[in-house]
């Protein structure tokens, strides 16, 4: 009985401090990671010239080298040193162009996902909703009730923890981009010579594999989101309540994993048995095997 007199007026409380936030956390806290991070972003794209010009010496010394030694005729020459400079100018204007073609790529994609579910930035979408499902389950708390009060309370701090790991992973995914987005920008340099210029493409296909994560990201949460803001819960609905947590669950999953499960297929990390990582327990059959 002592524990019902705690947790009631907390849950009576909760929707009046709780819902007081602008909703704008989300946010706020990806810009400032993102203006801070701006200027290391130039220091490393100062690096990456510096980096990018030793390749380019490197890689037209080495020709030289091949040239003076008769192991390459004239014309193999010519054409290997055209496409050094074509690939050179090409890298070059990578790192020129960083930032704005970077976000333009990753902006583009987001505003597709946006497009296909009528939700353009939904960093701050999973901590309202899930604010106002709490509150709509917490107001039906009563004294004159006090088990299905505790039961109210219990799922409305069950939907509240799923939406803030929700809330926890789109900040996640989204400081991640811009943290591995800023530290790949030196690798660019490498491009002008052929003996690293895979790192330099892995690079630019890192950009687009990140900016497919986060276009993955805001279609899960339109989609789960859109779902979530028409549920109604009825007075004593426990089904319908435990039907809403255990969505939420799926959701939190689903936002965990599905983003760096199609992120993979661009990197080369993508695991084909549509298990997202996990493991079905199912015999696996060697090739060739009858």
């Amino acid at each position: 009985m002592r524990l019902v007199l705690l947790i009631l007026p907390l849950a009576l409380l909760i929707p009046d401090t709780v819902f007081a936030a602008d909703g704008t956390l989300v946010s706020e806290i990806v810009n400032e990671f993102h203006k801070n991070l701006s200027k290391y972003e130039q220091v490393m794209l100062k690096y990456a010239k510096i980096l990018f010009y030793w390749c380019a010496v490197l890689e037209v010394a080495w020709l030289g080298i091949k040239a003076s030694l008769g192991t390459a005729q004239i014309k193999e020459s010519i054409k290997d040193f055209c496409m050094v400079l074509l690939a050179a100018g090409f890298f070059l204007a990578v790192i020129n162009n960083y930032h704005t073609w970077t976000w333009n790529i990753i902006n583009g994609l987001k505003a597709i996902a946006g497009e296909a579910t009528s939700l353009y930035d939904a960093a701050d979408k999973p901590f309202t909703v899930g604010l106002e499902l709490a509150k709509t389950v917490f107001a039906k708390t009563s004294y004159t009730s006090p088990f299905d009060s505790i039961t109210y309370v219990l799922a409305g701090m069950a939907i509240l923890i799923c939406f803030a790991l929700i809330t926890m992973q789109v900040i996640l995914i989204k400081c991640e981009c811009i943290v591995a987005v800023c530290a790949a920008a030196i690798l660019l340099g490498l491009g002008a010579s052929a003996f690293f210029r895979d790192y330099a493409i892995n690079t630019i296909k890192f950009i687009v594999s990140v900016a497919f994560k986060l276009m993955t990201m805001y279609l899960l949460l339109g989609v789960g989101i859109g779902f979530l803001s028409q549920l109604q819960i009825a007075d004593n609905n426990w089904l319908q309540i435990g039907v809403t947590i255990s969505f939420c669950i799926i959701f939190y999953c689903l936002v965990q994993t599905l983003p760096q499960t199609v992120a993979g297929i661009l990197t080369g990390s993508h695991s084909g048995d549509g298990g997202g990582g996990f493991d079905l327990g199912l015999p696996r059959v060697a090739p060739g095997a009858g």
